[in-house]
């Protein structure tokens, strides 16, 4: 019989390669959402103590699965052009990278906690592990991007109501707390007649929503660069100034300094190469987000920069005090380091140290963080990746494109200690290099 009814053959091994592609986008998008299950309270002097704590996050499962399924297609033999490996692979800064996390993992048999080392060391491999699958996979850059900017948008225009509104909701779901102004212990701006309350978004903090509106920024000021295509030429300048307008309401210094280097540096390469009406746009864009945030809110935007308000004083005060502690711990062990995760503890045994549990905190600058847990040789080896990545990689892209993660880096340290911000840095990093994998606005 000739009309016989036929079903379609059914490809396994595309359906799991289709569900991975799918999952990687769903995990970018949820990068912010902060719920998470805690199976060890961190505590000092019975007080809470959270670079102490033990967690498993939600988007932390999606991972998971992701591995399952990779796993999966290598253990059929399932062989694709996407994904390939070669003895020179291990010789880059790929090579690099995973000796640091070999490192860092042998630290944690030093290290004076070692279930909270163990945790950080996980958190740090999964990171390089999504910098991997963004590298290899083979995922459409553009729809990353537009996942990624999306999931921005999202953040930034609940960052916007956060201000505006001047209250964080709490919400055991999206792994928010409750912040109110009038509340000790809250990032407010302090000015003579208020307290206002910054911009958290869905993030235990507001530097950190800032260094990821950041990441989304630089990446869409890279988009920006190319031709004019109508409609989304005119969407991502939309979304630009959702985005800008956003990072203003955390007040983050570091997250601002570190955009404005890296729009500074990236418009004058667009003058160096006389592309004047590119760089023109993007600076009317940025200017007018200015004005009119400063038109709107000039009394806490001045506080802010000032160094005179009460908060800012007691802030610098409390940074020098931290980079005076973290010498003495690199001191303690300069060529191994205290061991990943454990700077908090290396302080403890300090003589000239004595804090309480809130008062316990990294130092605010990522390197001097890494050198106190991971001494000198986890440096050298850290530095070696990162000149291996500028040399192969596209060098104005990789070299700009680190501008501001290392700024913010400088000055903050959550794309070290804090699960999201290493999942954001890694995210970043593998974007930058698939912008070349597939010849996606070099220039």
């Amino acid at each position: 019989m000739s009309n016989i009814l036929r079903f379609p053959k059914f490809d396994l091994m595309a359906s799991v390669e289709k569900i991975i592609f799918f999952l990687a986008l769903l995990f970018v998008f949820l990068i912010p959402l902060q719920t998470r299950l805690i199976l060890q309270e961190g505590s000092m002097g019975g007080v809470y103590w959270e670079y102490g704590t033990i967690s498993i996050y939600a988007t932390e499962m999606i991972l998971l699965v992701i591995f399952v399924l990779i796993g999966f297609r290598f253990y059929t033999g399932f062989k694709k052009q996407k994904i390939q490996f070669s003895k020179k692979m291990f010789f880059s800064f790929y090579g690099a990278g995973l000796l640091f996390v070999v490192f860092a993992g042998a630290s944690i048999f030093w290290s004076r906690d070692m279930s909270v080392a163990t945790e950080r060391w996980i958190a740090l491999s999964e990171g390089v592990a999504l910098f991997m699958i963004i590298s290899f996979l083979g995922i459409d850059y553009k729809k990353l991007l537009w996942v990624a900017l999306f999931s921005a948008v999202i953040q930034s225009v609940l960052g916007i109501a956060e201000f505006l509104l001047q209250s964080v909701p709490a919400s055991s779901f999206f792994g928010m707390s409750n912040q109110n102004p009038a509340n000790m212990g809250v990032s407010v701006v302090e000015t003579e007649l208020r307290r206002w309350l910054r911009a958290y978004g869905s993030f235990p903090h507001p530097n950190i929503l800032g260094g990821s509106l950041v990441i989304c920024l630089a990446l869409l000021t890279f988009d920006l660069k190319r031709k004019r295509e109508v409609v989304w030429d005119d969407l991502r300048i939309s979304v630009f100034a959702v985005l800008l307008f956003g990072l203003f309401c955390t007040f983050s210094r570091s997250a601002i300094l570190g955009f404005c280097v890296f729009l500074f540096l990236f418009v004058l390469r667009m003058l160096i190469g006389s592309r004047f009406m590119e760089a023109g746009k993007i600076v009317l864009i940025f200017s007018v987000c200015c004005a009119m945030f400063l038109a709107l809110f000039y009394e806490p935007a001045l506080s802010r920069v000032s160094k005179s308000g009460r908060l800012e004083i007691k802030s610098s005060q409390e940074r020098v005090s931290l980079f005076k502690e973290s010498f003495l711990v690199i001191n303690s062990s300069p060529f191994f380091g205290a061991g990943i995760g454990n700077y908090g503890f290396a302080t403890i045994d300090l003589e000239d140290v004595k804090k309480i549990a809130y008062q316990n905190e990294p130092v605010h600058n990522a390197f001097l963080l890494v050198l106190s847990e991971l001494g000198f040789f986890g440096v050298l080896i850290l530095l070696f990746a990162f000149v291996l990545f500028f040399l192969e990689e596209n060098r104005f892209v990789a070299i700009l494109g680190a501008v501001p993660v290392f700024v913010i880096s400088f000055f903050d340290h959550y794309f070290w200690t804090l699960y999201p911000g290493i999942m954001m840095i890694c995210f970043y990093f593998g974007m930058l290099v698939l912008m070349k994998k597939q010849k996606y606005n070099i220039g």
